[in-house]
């Protein structure tokens, strides 16, 4: 058998092609390596520009900056509120949780951190009454279009039964089914809005749906753990 027959035999194609994921695999691993190892949002945001620029952002290597961004965060809400790791319970690991991804989304101090501090850093406490306060739920729709419906204080509350009253997991629960019924009452008007001149925008029926792109042109979207890859197609017949 000559050289060149070799070099594009079925086998030959095989190795390469499984040397090349493999080469990938590593690539993506050391790359969540070093981002697990950033110290500061500044680096977050620098790392995540390079990653973008380069076309290296695949859906794994993205989850990992969402993950080390919230845990940033929350060693944000932790200083804020003068608390250290070392003294949480896991429910208060929890409640930082759901301050951090406050933040994170709103980019700044909310007025949560105000009332733990007024609670004297009890946290178990702030989310007790956070779900026990009448009226609806805050936060939980931006929460849930970034990817953190699990860190809404409700679901903390409810998460934990051994640790909150009844009377508050009761309440939470009723602030919960009050938030998901307004949630979807606001899909139709979302999804019609998607619409146009018999075309659909994807960033729209996505935000129906609680899925979010990283960044605008982002051929996938995030939803908490789940990840969607998109297509572009001029019909369908579904």
């Amino acid at each position: 058998m000559g050289a060149s027959s070799y070099a594009s035999s079925p086998m030959t194609r095989f190795l390469r092609a499984e040397n090349s994921e493999h080469l990938l695999f590593t690539r993506t691993m050391e790359t969540i390596e070093r981002i697990h190892r950033l110290t500061s949002l500044e680096e977050v945001e620098v790392m995540r520009k390079n990653a973008t620029a380069a076309q290296l952002l695949t859906p794994d290597i993205e989850v990992a900056f969402h993950d080390r961004e919230l845990a940033l965060y929350a060693t944000k809400v932790l200083h804020a509120i003068d608390r250290e790791p070392a003294t949480l319970q896991s429910v208060e690991s929890d409640v930082v949780a759901g301050l951090a991804a406050l933040w994170m989304t709103s980019n700044r101090p909310n007025y949560s951190i105000c009332a733990v501090r007024e609670r004297k850093s009890d946290l178990i406490r702030f989310a007790s009454d956070t779900v026990s306060k009448p009226g609806k739920s805050q936060g939980y729709g931006r929460l849930m279009a970034a990817g953190f419906g699990h860190l809404v204080f409700e679901r903390v509350v409810l998460a934990h039964p051994d640790v909150f009253s009844e009377k508050a997991r009761t309440l939470a629960s009723s602030r919960l089914d009050a938030a998901e019924r307004d949630c979807d009452m606001d899909v139709p008007d979302a999804a019609s809005k998607a619409q146009s001149n018999g075309r659909s925008s994807t960033n729209a029926l996505l935000e129906a749906i609680s899925f979010f792109k990283p960044t605008p042109h982002e051929w996938y979207a995030l939803r908490g753990d789940e990840i969607v890859h998109l297509a572009w197609v001029e019909d369908a017949d579904f």
